[in-house]
């Protein structure tokens, strides 16, 4: 809970804007008959700079729609978090599941969580997940979903991409979304490594983007 309430303390009180983010892609990837599967990347911009959470905020709202409706898996989740690698070893169709993440794609050391406004440990705003479930869009002005700064799912892959979430839905009635931002970078030398103290730690500095949009077209 701690990691919680510091993450919303976080994105609430983060004022620096940079440029760390590049862009946002999507790869369609082969899917089901009558389906169409996407996924969505941050490309940042060098193999430290880190991805720690997808938010929203009233006035900036994380929005992911289609034309159609996002197929669900009875077996899956909202989260790639609740993919798990044996059950889609049995079943076929659970690999075209459309789930949320940060980096991973199923259960296998995934730390990803979803996190929604609280007062007092009680639920103010609405959690998006139960609508999605149903195949629904996703909406939300107070939830997010994230990582802690110790997971190594935060960082790019070599291309310096950080998967943010696959999405299938009816064949041809494409993606569209806004989502918001937030992780780390490092300063480096002029070699390209890490300027550690002389205390032995890395400088981190955070960066916030918001409404970034996205499509399948």
């Amino acid at each position: 809970m701690k990691k919680i309430l510091l993450l919303t303390s976080c994105l609430l009180s983060i004022q620096i804007i940079s440029a760390q983010l590049v862009r946002v892609e999507v790869d369609k990837l082969e899917s089901m008959p009558g389906h169409d599967t996407f996924r969505v990347y941050a490309v940042v911009k060098s193999q430290t700079d880190l991805l720690d959470a997808v938010f929203s905020l009233p006035e900036s709202p994380i929005v992911v729609k289609t034309k159609g409706k996002f197929y669900q898996h009875e077996k899956g989740g909202a989260m790639s978090k609740d993919i798990n690698r044996k059950v889609l070893e049995q079943d076929a169709n659970l690999k075209y599941d459309s789930w949320l993440t940060i980096g991973y794609e199923d259960s296998y050391m995934n730390a990803v969580l979803p996190l929604c406004s609280m007062k007092d440990s009680v639920v103010i705003v609405e959690d998006f997940r139960e609508a999605f479930e149903k195949g629904e869009h996703i909406y939300t002005t107070g939830c997010s979903w994230f990582v802690t700064p110790d997971q190594l799912q935060s960082r790019p892959d070599r291309d310096g991409r950080v998967l943010l979430m696959q999405l299938t839905t009816d064949k041809g009635a494409g993606l569209e979304g806004i989502v918001n931002l937030a992780g780390r970078w490092h300063d480096l030398d002029e070699n390209g490594k890490m300027i550690i103290t002389e205390e032995g730690n890395e400088i981190p500095h955070q960066w916030i983007q918001e409404n970034i949009s996205f499509s399948s077209k």
